[in-house]
């Protein structure tokens, strides 16, 4: 928080913290599945792991487009995209997971065109204002 409110901060100084919440985010959302896979449970309160994998990557995706709007990050969705990028071409989802991921792909992917030229006007509107003082 204390680089973001910097105030001579410049847009990338935040960038490996981000790729670095970001895989970390994407981990915490595979753990639960390795360790129910590796006790071999088949379902969970009556939903398969194909019904919970589907939720857990819809929770996934909502949650990184609301990181990526509430704090303006656009290197965090960047390194969500490169996960699910990777999730789709792994051969191992379902039709509807495939349609998921890819939509979300392409939600991300525009949040992220749009934050970044948002906080690009603005670090520019900011530049002249610190050069002159």
């Amino acid at each position: 928080m204390k680089i973001q409110h910097h105030p001579r901060r410049s847009p990338w100084m935040r960038s490996p913290i981000s790729v670095l919440l970001a895989w970390m985010s994407t981990m915490l959302l595979i753990l639960p599945f390795r360790i129910l896979s590796d006790f071999q449970f088949t379902s969970l309160f009556g939903l398969s792991e194909q019904q919970w994998s589907t939720i857990a990557l819809i929770v996934a995706i909502i949650g990184g487009l609301l990181f990526v709007v509430i704090h303006s990050d656009w290197v965090f969705g960047l390194a969500l995209v490169w996960y699910l990028i990777g999730l789709y071409f792994n051969d191992r989802l379902f039709l509807l997971q495939q349609i998921v991921t890819g939509v979300g792909i392409i939600c991300v992917l525009l949040l992220c065109y749009y934050v970044f030229y948002k906080r690009q006007r603005l670090f520019r509107q900011q530049s002249p204002k610190s050069s002159s003082s």
